[in-house]
């Protein structure tokens, strides 16, 4: 899905795949290789979608139809069953960039093992993280 969006959006751009390479500084093969197989870091994602003018959440979006309002069954369940994945998601949802999402749940170095983590998402029991 977001594969097919990324193709969609560089498409209705005029984005090349040699453009898109030297708009995140990687490799051309590396690119091809990367949508073929659907599997790339969340950091590069992050990079396309800078690139396109786009959130993630847009990649899931046909480019002419209103925004999803809702998830698929299978979607609902893999999301249940991730908590990681849910956190994430509802954080891409939510307009948070990759390094906002890194920096907002990196453990501090000195942090004792065992203690939970400071991190925006901590700021009040049974809240949702918000943006600064």
């Amino acid at each position: 899905m977001l594969v097919q969006g990324i193709k969609t959006r560089l498409k209705a751009q005029g984005i090349s795949y040699r453009r898109l390479v030297e708009l995140i500084g990687i490799s051309e093969p590396t690119v091809k290789r990367d949508l073929a197989r659907g599997n790339f870091s969340l950091q590069r994602l992050d990079r396309i979608c800078d690139a396109l003018g786009v959130s993630v959440a847009d990649l899931v979006q046909p480019v002419d139809h209103a925004p999803m309002t809702e998830l698929s069954e299978r979607q609902e369940q893999a999301l249940a069953t991730n908590p990681r994945a849910l956190v994430v998601t509802y954080l891409i949802v939510n307009a948070w960039k990759f390094d906002e999402i890194v920096s907002a749940f990196r453990a501090p170095s000195s942090r004792p093992p065992g203690s939970a983590p400071a991190s925006r998402a901590d700021s009040g029991a049974g809240e949702c993280a918000r943006r600064p």
